[in-house]
């Protein structure tokens, strides 16, 4: 298994913007019909540590991706979806876990990774020190390249 600055383990900090708004009963409204560039930007520089990665192409694909069809839908039902807390039954993973995170991760903070190394078995964490919440597209190959090797060493 790998995870990638996963959710699943409650954290106290706070919650992002975007989360905050589509839990909102009207402005998830808007969020379903407006979605402007400079919304998606001011996400990407919160998710990304380095900014001059957040190239206007970048918030091209991710703007042409949150408007397809159903997707916005898709984040509002997501978002709004009130789950428990099953943090607690990560003990009886059996599969062993790579918990890849970055350091500078402003949505999920790099705790988390901790905590979820303590709860699940067979785990190990790998991290990446001026990474935000994204290193698969921060450090692509580097982090490919660290999923790769631990899944193959236990295959």
């Amino acid at each position: 298994l790998v995870l990638i600055d996963a959710s699943g383990i409650p954290s106290k900090g706070e919650r992002p913007i975007v989360f905050k708004l589509a839990s909102n009963p009207i402005m998830s409204m808007v969020l379903q019909k407006v979605t402007p560039k400079s919304f998606i930007k001011k996400n990407l520089l919160e998710v990304y540590e380095n900014d001059a990665q957040v190239t206007e192409e970048l918030v091209t694909r991710y703007h042409d991706f949150a408007t397809r069809e159903g997707n916005r839908q898709a984040f509002v039902d997501r978002v709004k979806t009130h789950s428990k807390d099953y943090s607690g039954l990560l003990k009886n993973l059996e599969e062993p876990t790579l918990i890849m995170w970055g350091e500078k991760d402003e949505w999920i903070p790099f705790e988390i990774a901790h905590e979820m190394d303590r709860l699940i078995p067979i785990s190990r964490i790998v991290s990446y020190p001026n990474v935000g919440h994204l290193p698969m597209e921060e450090f692509p190959k580097v982090s490919a390249e660290d999923a790769r090797s631990f899944l193959l060493e236990k295959l």
